[in-house]
């Protein structure tokens, strides 16, 4: 039988949760915290309990986990109290604004034995699965550079800039994909509509062993690009979001050959790689109630967030100050 899990929040991603969670049999509240939202829940979610407080849906003792898709500032607070009353949770990105909360959350968690699993969705598409799959297997050699464009004519957020809106997506993958935080950060950032609300960021990131990463994040940018590109010694892997589905993952072969001190490439044959076509998110709320039951860490946990929290305020430091390149250093992480 499934976890039953309870849902806080009902933006457009949190309706995208809420769906999800019905689709797999697992959602046992929701929050409506007004008649008007009350109302419409009894539509969308038929014989689903709707709680008008956070303390009634968390005194619910037939739930298990929630799932909290609300704005970030309020991330904490909400998760401390599901912590606190015995339940696991499932926060979207990013965890929080400062990676020592974040630390606290995380210790939080810990101490209370609960699992505390962060939304980065894109560790759950089937692409970056079989991406990591293929990096693992040495077919581009090792990994030398990463490059992500990630920008559109997209939708602003009234308390978010550009980076912390996009950047979090292709900052957890550069971590994950390198295994470790980046030595320095640095980022420019252009202002166009509001003062100190960037619009276009550009981040670069030194990593140990001589390997390099770009950002680029835009949402003023005409055309849509979701591209995430991986560069080894013997080839490249590109994944391509807005590509067609039998699209989106291209293995590129090359050789690099030296005469003296000058190197040559030498193109070789491209593949599309095939790819099973899996919802994301469908699968990242099943990875959640998987954890809730067998008790194994999720995939991203919320120290893999907190990582993620140190790049983006570095990143943002470092715009602040003209690209000045910000040193990151891991935070004590408790054993497991």
């Amino acid at each position: 039988m499934s976890p039953k899990v309870a849902q806080i929040g009902l933006g457009p991603w949190g309706r995208n949760l809420l769906r999800c969670a019905q689709r797999l049999g697992a959602l046992g509240a929701v929050l409506g915290r007004h008649e008007a939202a009350r109302a419409e829940l009894a539509t969308l979610c038929p014989g689903v309990p709707v709680d008008s407080t956070v303390a009634q849906l968390l005194a619910r003792p037939a739930i298990s986990g929630v799932l909290i898709a609300t704005p970030t500032d309020s991330h904490v607070e909400l998760a401390r109290a599901a912590l606190a009353a015995g339940k696991d949770v499932f926060v979207e990105k990013p965890l929080c604004l400062e990676p020592e909360e974040g630390a606290a959350l995380a210790r939080q968690a810990q101490a209370v034995g609960r699992i505390l699993m962060v939304g980065h969705v894109l560790w759950y598409h089937p692409v970056v699965e079989e991406l990591a799959r293929q990096l693992a297997s040495g077919v581009i050699g090792p990994l030398r550079y990463l490059q992500a464009r990630r920008q559109s004519l997209g939708k602003l957020r009234p308390r978010e800039d550009v980076l912390w809106c996009l950047g979090p997506h292709d900052v957890s993958l550069f971590l994950g994909l390198t295994g470790g935080l980046p030595h320095t950060v640095s980022a420019h950032a252009t202002s166009l509509l509001r003062p100190d609300y960037p619009d276009a960021v550009n981040c670069h990131f030194q990593f140990a062993g001589g390997r390099h990463a770009d950002l680029q994040l835009s949402w003023l940018h005409p055309r849509k690009e979701q591209v995430l590109t991986l560069v080894g010694d013997h080839g490249s892997l590109v994944f391509d979001d807005t590509a067609a589905a039998s699209d989106k993952l291209t293995l590129h072969r090359h050789t690099i050959s030296w005469d003296d001190q000058d190197p040559s490439v030498a193109r070789g044959a491209s593949e599309t790689l095939p790819v099973l076509a899996t919802e994301p998110l469908l699968a990242e709320v099943q990875h959640f109630l998987d954890c809730i039951a067998t008790r194994q860490p999720p995939r991203t946990d919320a120290w893999e967030a907190v990582r993620g929290l140190q790049v983006l305020t570095a990143a943002a430091r470092s715009w602040r100050h003209g690209g000045r390149p910000e040193s990151l250093h891991p935070l004590a992480e408790p054993a497991p």
